[in-house]
């Protein structure tokens, strides 16, 4: 578990036996704005923390930690990507299970209006003070700004006007794993289409939960981990749904709608 705040981030982890959180080593300071993505590698070595500076411009930064050592030590060459951005930008970013393989997802501005979505996808260094390796950038309609990996196979699923796409990344490559889904929102210049997407891997299975505005549902969908294709199997009937999250097992879903002020857990036994 990570927690933020404006100052520093701090991880956790959780016993089991001992039904309590413990942190994970030292908090990681920051020196510059607050965080608006951070996450956690499933392997819990690798943490990525993105920031806006200065209103436009997107910094990112890795932390690893070593040999037992109770510091975070940033991994590789701080990523920037410089003058695209406006202040209430949407930002997401991910990682891949063993941290070597992130991915930040985006919406760039143009003329002073969230556009587009864009997303960036890099290979660890060789070294910890290396450079991260950007294998591609996309910035045409249906990538981004929503970014998720979600098996050690390094798949992909970027989420944005409309379109879900699953791919797989090769070292210098992506591959397209099935068709689109595509879904119906509502979005202007200055309001957003509140796209909220979560994705697991089950033991045999991809699963995905998603909503975004004007939709009365949240949809569930599932396929093979050796297939191509989507396959609608539930829908909730719940809106303005502000959060999505799924289990390990990806067999119970979690849903946050703060107009109710509550979350709601769903669990799949017909599954």
């Amino acid at each position: 578990m990570v927690v933020k705040n404006k100052e520093n981030v701090s991880i956790y982890d959780y016993d089991a036996e001992a039904k309590t959180w413990g942190k994970v080593g030292d908090d990681i300071t920051l020196e510059l704005t607050d965080p608006v993505a951070v996450s956690i590698s499933g392997d819990g070595t690798t943490i990525l923390i993105s920031m806006i500076l200065g209103g436009r411009n997107l910094i990112s930064h890795a932390y690893r930690q070593t040999g037992g050592n109770s510091v975070w030590i940033q991994y590789g060459i701080t990523i920037k990507i410089i003058d695209q951005f406006c202040d209430n930008t949407e930002i997401t970013n991910t990682l891949s299970h063993d941290g070597n393989y992130m991915s930040l997802g985006s919406r760039r501005s143009y003329r002073g209006i969230n556009d587009e979505g864009v997303s960036n996808t890099y290979k660890a260094p060789k070294n910890k003070r290396g450079r991260w390796i950007e294998l591609r950038n996309c910035d045409d309609i249906g990538h981004g700004p929503f970014v998720f990996m979600i098996d050690q196979q390094q798949t992909l699923i970027t989420g944005g006007n409309g379109i879900i796409q699953t791919q797989s990344i090769g070292d210098s490559f992506f591959t397209s794993k099935g068709k689109n889904i595509r879904y119906l929102y509502h979005r202007s210049d200055k309001v957003l289409e509140g796209l909220v997407l979560a994705v697991a891997t089950t033991d045999h299975h991809y699963r995905m939960a998603y909503t975004a505005s004007g939709m009365e549902d949240i949809i569930i969908m599932e396929r093979n981990i050796n297939g191509n294709e989507w396959i609608k199997k539930a829908e909730l009937p719940i809106r303005n749904v502000k959060a999505l999250s799924f289990s390990d097992d990806g067999n119970k879903l979690a849903v946050g709608v703060p107009e109710f002020g509550n979350v709601f857990i769903y669990k799949f036994y017909y599954w």
